[in-house]
């Protein structure tokens, strides 16, 4: 089997972790897996300097055959340079081919990684399997700039092609459903199946250097780009500071944002930022906080699902949504319970919902406790690893929507705007 991605370990968030432990599982059961993707990037989006000039490197990680490519890194991060980072990473995954694989995977976005196991499955007439993480078309769509129409027709084309060529097409949430369906994908080959998350036998313990703190510590951990929207929580410090309350919004991670981030934030003593943990610090990290925060930019209404999540839920502490409130997180988190959602880009609302919850201490405790249950029962990795597996290699444990009924899902989104 070889899986086309551009996110692996050691990258600390986003798709990488996913793809590592999903690459692993299956060489741990037997499979000969191979996986061709590019040097540590995510999320900060640039090279550590002993790979900042190799084109090419193999090694062995967990059973796993892991082949990098160069790509080249987009700077600045707008729409047209991320365009030229997925084609040098195409251009030289195209040449990296499957070798004897019977399966061929890709990890989309990025959109060299669905079109890779696409022109390769199809040339050898292998079985392909694409998993969507992330609609990026629509995500294009969405941000409402002129900018990028043309990029958002380019992507939503370069992901029609990946899904329909695609024998199995693996998508993390439901809301993806109707999408991929209009991009010509029966709903027999789409299998609903989301990430999984850590769930730990005893309770980890916190990060001293927040838990000693009498500050009321707001925490975002993951990426800081743009889809996350993180004006809003600059501002909501910005009147925290105001109103003179001891809090603290800590943004851990990094990102093409961050740069701009801090230079919003600059002499707020209310707005911290800390480098990216490691996994294994993840969870004391998040268990020291007093409230979880998922931020999203108020235009991405269905374009992803935060990944964060599947961490959150293990860390036994509420976590506040600032979302739009008719997309898919807020959805989510409304039908389970698992969270207190306000809508993006009201940060005065912002402050209210997470005053709320802290204030509230029976709500607090009832937020978490429903994360961490739904966590075990629907996102634990002995659960969820088993069904991955299944839909690659075509086993009978496929088609599962595990969220809603699809038949529902599309029939009522049809009459709403496809991306072109």
């Amino acid at each position: 089997m070889t899986i086309y991605g551009i996110n692996y370990s050691p990258e600390p968030v986003g798709i990488g972790p996913y793809t590592a432990e999903l690459a692993g599982y299956l060489a741990a059961n037997g499979h000969q897996v191979r996986v061709i993707t590019t040097f540590p990037h995510y999320p900060s989006w640039t090279l550590h300097p002993s790979n900042a000039h190799r084109m090419r490197a193999t090694s062995s990680e967990h059973e796993v055959q892991v082949r990098r490519l160069w790509a080249r890194m987009p700077r600045p991060m707008t729409g047209a340079q991320r365009m030229l980072f997925e084609l040098s990473y195409l251009g030289q995954a195209l040449v990296s081919g499957p070798g004897h694989a019977d399966v061929i995977v890709g990890v989309t976005p990025g959109l060299g990684s669905g079109l890779a196991a696409a022109f390769h499955g199809r040339l050898r007439r292998r079985r392909v399997v694409i998993v969507v993480q992330d609609l990026a078309g629509r995500g294009l769509q969405q941000s409402g700039m002129p900018a990028h129409r043309l990029l958002s027709r380019l992507a939503t084309g370069a992901e029609r092609l990946a899904v329909r060529s695609a024998d199995r097409v693996i998508s993390i949430s439901d809301s993806f459903v109707p999408e991929l369906v209009s991009m010509g994908v029966s709903r027999a080959r789409i299998s609903v199946l989301p990430n999984w998350g850590r769930v730990d036998s005893e309770p980890r313990p916190a990060d001293p250097s927040i838990e000693l703190n009498s500050l009321v510590t707001v925490l975002h951990a993951g990426s800081l780009g743009l889809k996350q929207g993180l004006e809003q929580l600059v501002d909501a410090g910005r009147l925290a500071h105001e109103r003179s309350l001891p809090w603290r919004f800590l943004l851990v991670g990094d990102g093409s944002e961050r740069s701009r981030l801090e230079d919003l934030a600059r002499g707020l003593p209310t707005v911290e930022f800390r480098d990216p943990v490691s996994d294994d610090d993840l969870p004391a990290l998040l268990s020291s906080a007093d409230v979880l925060l998922v931020s999203q930019n108020p235009a991405n209404i269905d374009m992803s699902f935060p990944s964060k999540l599947t961490a959150y839920f293990g860390a036994g502490r509420p976590v506040v949504a600032a979302v739009p409130p008719t997309g898919v997180v807020a959805d989510f988190l409304h039908r389970t319970g698992t969270g207190f959602v306000t809508p993006a880009g009201d940060p005065p609302a912002l402050l209210r919902a997470i005053t709320t919850v802290v204030d509230d201490p029976t709500l607090s405790r009832r937020l978490a406790v429903a994360a961490g249950e739904h966590l075990r029962s629907a996102w634990s990795q002995e659960a969820l690893l088993p069904q991955w597996a299944a839909a690659i290699l075509d086993d009978d444990q496929h088609g599962v929507s595990i969220e809603r009924d699809l038949e529902d899902i599309v029939s009522t989104r049809d009459a709403e705007p496809r991306a072109s």
